[in-house]
């Protein structure tokens, strides 16, 4: 369970890092399904 939140926790950083700026190389590697479990926590 918490290797899955921290799994998470990534995913959300690398999101917020590609929406401030940072690479956009991390967007595309997500999947829809990425999308929906981040929009959950």
């Amino acid at each position: 369970m918490e290797e899955q939140v921290l799994e998470l926790q990534e995913r959300k950083r690398l999101v917020i890092d590609a929406a401030v700026g940072g690479a956009t190389d991390p967007l595309k590697s997500l999947s829809w399904e990425d999308v929906q479990q981040l929009l959950k926590l």
